[in-house]
């Protein structure tokens, strides 16, 4: 008995991101034009996912959309000394999408975020599929080089 196997060419799609750090994360917020603040700490989900309205739709079949959802930020932001500033806000969270892949917010675990402030949504945390504006588990050297970075200090070849 033969078996035979027939396979369709398509093609490949993979996602590559660079590999997480405090530094890449910094550079990522610092190298827009928006205010981001500095902090670490939780994010807890407070409500429902909500398609954004302002994102594009694909309209293809078993791709993900873009959406939202808020939350409640719980930590310390940074200021000159560290992060010694407490911090309790209401955040949406903005979750984007390519192609077949969509953000993971951290969510519920210890992690340095950087939330972008606008002045009419309020605070934002954008979740996208490479993680640019977070670092999970956060070390006490990982807080201490990105405040160098914050400071002026090199950062990861690019400041």
């Amino acid at each position: 008995m033969t078996a035979c196997l027939g396979l369709a060419a398509t093609p490949a799609l993979a996602l590559s991101c660079l590999a997480p750090s405090v530094t890449g994360s910094f550079n990522a917020a610092n190298e827009r034009e928006e205010t981001f603040v500095m902090a670490v700490g939780e994010l807890t989900r407070t409500g429902p996912d909500t398609a954004r309205p302002d994102a594009v739709q694909t309209g293809e079949e078993n791709l993900p959309a873009p959406y939202s959802f808020p939350a409640r930020f719980s930590g310390l932001s940074a200021m000159a000394d560290g992060f010694l500033n407490p911090l309790e806000v209401d955040v949406t969270v903005e979750v984007s999408c390519v192609s077949a892949w969509c953000g993971t917010p951290p969510l519920d675990s210890y992690t340095l975020f950087f939330l972008r402030e606008d002045e009419e949504a309020g605070v934002i945390f954008e979740a996208d599929p490479c993680a640019a504006y977070s670092y999970m588990t956060p070390t006490e050297q990982d807080l201490a080089e990105v405040m160098g970075c914050a400071l002026g200090d090199a950062c990861g070849g690019a400041n």
